[in-house]
C-alpha cells in the first residue's frame, strides 16, 4: 500500500478545479452563461473570495463533466422535438385524401332467356 504525501494530494484535489473560463472553453458558452449557470444552481462551484466585488468560481471537472453529459442530453431531445415537428409540417402540407363513395349504377340482369336470374323473377 503506497501512500502519498498530503501535498501531493492538495495538489490533486486543485487541479481538477477549473475556472470559469476554463469550463467556458471546454463547453463552448461565454464566461457570464457559466456564471448564470452557477448562480442558478444548474452547474456547481465553489466560490472564491477576492478583492474586487465581483465573485469568482472553482469548478470541479467531475461537476463539468456532469454537465456537459446534461446538455448534451438535452440538445439531443431538441433535435429529437424539432425532426417529430418537422414531420408533422411535412405532413400536414400532404393533401388529405377525400373519401368519396363512387357509387356505380349497378346493371339490372339481362332479361334474356339465357339468364338464371330472368327465370327466378318471372316465374
Amino acid at each position: 500500500m503506497t501512500t502519498e504525501p498530503l501535498e501531493e494530494k492538495k495538489v490533486e484535489a486543485e487541479a481538477k478545479k477549473l475556472t470559469v473560463k476554463e469550463v467556458a472553453q471546454r463547453l463552448g458558452f461565454h464566461p457570464a452563461s457559466i456564471n448564470k449557470f452557477i448562480q442558478t444552481g444548474k452547474l456547481k462551484g465553489e466560490k472564491v473570495a477576492t478583492e474586487k466585488k465581483t465573485a469568482k468560481y472553482l469548478v470541479e471537472e467531475a461537476e463539468v463533466e456532469r454537465f456537459a453529459k446534461e446538455l448534451e442530453a438535452q440538445r439531443q431531445a431538441l433535435k429529437e422535438r424539432k425532426i417529430k415537428r418537422e414531420e408533422a409540417k411535412q405532413k400536414a402540407k400532404e393533401p388529405k385524401p377525400h373519401f368519396r363513395l363512387k357509387v356505380e349504377k349497378e346493371t339490372m340482369p339481362s332479361r334474356s332467356k339465357d339468364s338464371g336470374l330472368f327465370e327466378f323473377f318471372f316465374r
